[in-house]
C-alpha cells in the first residue's frame, strides 16, 4: 500500500514535503536502476505500493492481487516525478483509467494491460519470482544496464529534469483541506 492516511491527514507542510521528496527519490532511484528488478506480488500495490511495480522489470502476480494508482480517491495530484514513472510504464488508455477513477484492477486485468507478466498459482508469485530473477542475472550486467538505459532512457531525463527543481515536490505543500476530507472519508 501507499501512505499511512490515518497518519498523513496531520502532516504538517514539512511532513509533506519529506514524504513526497522520499517517495520521489526512492522511485526514481528504483526506475533507473540498472540491475534486473523482479516483483512478486500476491496482495495489494495501491498508489505507492504501485510504484514497486512499475519500476520493476519483471512482475510474477499471484491470482488475487490487485492494482492501482488511488490518488484520485485519496485528494492528491501525482507528484511529476512519479506521474513521469506511470506515463512510461503504463498504455495511454490504463494511465487515464487508473489515474482518474482511483479504482483498482484485478490480477487478470493488469496482465492484459501489461502491468503485470504472468500470474501464478496462490502462494506461488515470490518462488517464481526467484526463478526469473536467476534467469535475469545469467544476462551480461553492463548490457543489462545500458538496454534497461535505452527503454527509459527519455522518460529518465526528464525526470532527472524534475527532480532538480527540489526534488519535484510543490511548494506550497502536497495537498490541503479537500485531501484531509478525502483521506477521511477513505478510512470509514
Amino acid at each position: 500500500a501507499g501512505i499511512n492516511l490515518k497518519d498523513a491527514q496531520i502532516f504538517s507542510s514539512d511532513q509533506q514535503y519529506a514524504m513526497v521528496k522520499g517517495l520521489n527519490l526512492t522511485f526514481t532511484k528504483l526506475f533507473q536502476f540498472p540491475k534486473p528488478i523482479v516483483v512478486a506480488a500476491e496482495g495489494a500495490a495501491i498508489a505507492g505500493g504501485f510504484f514497486f511495480i512499475l519500476t520493476s522489470d519483471y512482475r510474477v502476480a499471484g491470482p488475487k492481487s490487485m492494482y492501482g494508482l488511488a490518488e484520485a480517491r485519496v485528494g492528491v495530484d501525482f507528484p511529476q516525478p512519479l506521474l513521469e514513472i506511470a506515463r512510461a510504464m503504463l498504455g495511454p488508455a490504463e494511465l487515464r483509467r487508473l489515474m482518474q477513477s482511483g479504482n483498482p484492477i484485478k490480477s487478470e486485468q493488469a496482465l492484459s494491460s501489461g502491468i503485470v507478466d504472468e500470474i501464478v498459482e496462490e502462494g506461488e508469485a515470490f518462488n517464481r519470482a526467484l526463478i526469473i530473477a536467476k534467469d535475469y542475472s545469467n544476462i551480461p550486467k553492463k548490457t543489462y544496464g545500458r538496454i534497461k538505459r535505452q527503454i527509459r532512457g527519455v522518460s529518465i531525463d526528464k525526470i532527472n529534469e524534475l527532480m532538480k527543481d527540489d526534488f519535484g515536490v510543490p511548494k506550497d505543500g502536497w495537498y490541503g483541506e479537500e485531501t484531509k476530507a478525502a483521506m477521511k472519508a477513505m478510512l470509514k
